[in-house]
């Protein structure tokens, strides 16, 4: 199953600004340059409009179609996961930009606004919750749970094709995934030549493991990752286990 299991979208913003010119000194002069660069595309259906001063915060802009601006509500649904979050990202930006941020005493702030209807996302940091992301990022397990618990919000997630992922849970190193395959009205012998007919390396490719930030984090902490398929038409429950020393050999 190929569908990521976390939006790209959500790290946008560290790939647009760890690309900026980080070599000048003052904030206010990486930020205009910044902006000088807009508008610019950073993934399908969003495009970085402007990015500003506006008082104590660095404000970015983005233009989405109705797509994207679904993805980005859904992932930024809970406040509190939210700002986990776009802590996570900032952590992991340039860290002259970082030190720049945190002397400046600033905070950030993304915005997203629907094209087609004007809706609006916001999601942002103080000054201070910015200096504790920094301090003190997540990783490892808790970078994990953070992952985990985000992609649990987003349930029932439609994977196509009559497809719907209906949980995520962590059990032990076994990252669990259940997929509902009713609505595709596949029998269950069809499902299980299919398993036979494609080995777990033709699952993923590295870019499937890289482009999914969830996926990557589970990989790296040493999780195996299994997949069950559940219908209503099968009289049991089909489940394929990827071992994390198989994703490993994918990735490296």
């Amino acid at each position: 199953m190929k569908k990521n299991l976390f939006s790209i979208i959500l790290v946008m913003v560290a790939l647009f600004l760890t690309g900026c010119n980080m070599s000048k000194s003052k904030l206010a002069t990486e930020v205009a340059s910044a902006n000088a660069t807009c508008p610019q595309k950073v993934d399908d259906g969003m495009t970085i409009t402007s990015v500003e001063m506006d008082g104590d915060m660095v404000v970015f802009t983005y233009e989405t179609n109705e797509q994207a601006f679904n993805n980005v509500s859904s992932n930024y649904k809970d406040p509190v996961l939210s700002k986990m979050m776009l802590g996570s990202i900032v952590a992991g930006l340039d860290k002259a930009f970082r030190d720049e941020l945190v002397a400046s005493k600033v905070g950030v702030k993304c915005v997203y606004i629907c094209k087609s209807n004007g809706a609006k996302k916001e999601v942002e940091l103080n000054s201070k919750e910015l200096v504790d992301a920094i301090k003190h990022p997540l990783k490892g397990n808790d970078l994990l749970d953070m992952q985990i618990k985000i992609a649990q919000s987003n349930l029932p997630i439609d994977a196509g094709k009559g497809m719907k992922v209906v949980e995520f849970s962590r059990q032990g190193n076994v990252l669990r995934c259940v997929t509902d395959v009713t609505e595709s009205k596949i029998d269950e012998a069809t499902m299980k030549e299919n398993f036979s007919n494609v080995s777990n390396s033709e699952l993923f490719s590295k870019e499937d493991i890289k482009g999914d930030p969830l996926l990557e984090t589970a990989v790296l902490q040493g999780m195996d990752i299994l997949y069950v398929y559940k219908s209503d038409n099968f009289e049991e429950a089909l489940e394929r286990l990827i071992t994390n020393k198989e994703l490993q050999a994918i990735l490296y």
